[in-house]
């Protein structure tokens, strides 16, 4: 700031700013898409386009995670920890789905909501744990690499999917319950009024017809 050019010298931001520039909204708008299909996809499985919400709210704790972790460790936003954020969507998103799904099915076989999410927490709670934990001992030997010694910094991408996924993991187990129980109750509720609607649509249809008669 403050600093003049010498006279006719000038500067100009260079190709690799630009290039910068367009990976970055390249990742943004991967990142974007990769959210709309995994929620398209859940909305098809699931029968319903409220439920997946539940599911999507592990999303942003893995993105607060991973931020935390990089803080931590000093790891600067680049493009591996771009494509390792990407990564984090299709992943982190798996325990939510597998702890619905039984949920689900237990309110098909006739348990209630309460006892459903209970016992779905019993029965998910120690393998979501041990999924977590040996995929971040796979990654650690990636978070720690040395990139003067394979040429490639992947040390950023392995820091960001660790992060998410103990966040994620851990508060994924009691936020997504209570997120499903919300959505469900929304649920429940716009199918009364859509109900309720379709009632006093068919009343005032029958009405005139009988007075016609």
């Amino acid at each position: 700031k403050g600093f003049q050019m010498p006279y006719g010298y000038s500067w100009t931001k260079g190709m690799g700013f630009r290039n910068m520039q367009e990976s970055n909204q390249s990742m943004k708008f991967a990142m974007v898409l990769s959210i709309t299909f995994v929620f398209l996809l859940m909305g098809f499985l699931f029968e319903s386009f409220v439920l997946p919400l539940s599911v999507i709210l592990a999303i942003p704790f893995s993105f607060f995670g991973a931020f935390w972790l990089m803080c931590l460790t000093g790891t600067p936003i680049d493009m591996m920890s771009q494509i390792g954020f990407v990564i984090l969507v299709g992943v982190v998103v798996n325990n939510a789905i597998v702890l619905i799904d039984l949920i689900n099915r237990l309110r098909n076989e006739g348990w209630s909501r309460y006892d459903a999410i209970m016992e779905a927490g019993k029965q998910r709670f120690r393998p979501i744990l041990m999924t977590a934990f040996t995929t971040i001992g796979g990654l650690l030997p990636m978070a720690v690499g040395n990139a003067a010694m394979i040429g490639i910094p992947y040390a950023p991408m392995g820091r960001t999917i660790i992060g998410g996924l103990l966040t994620s993991t851990l508060l994924s187990l009691i936020a997504v319950p209570w997120a499903y129980t919300l959505f469900d109750d929304m649920r429940t509720y716009f199918k009364k009024l859509t109900a309720l609607y379709l009632i006093k649509s068919g009343s005032a249809e029958v009405e005139p017809a009988a007075v016609d008669r």
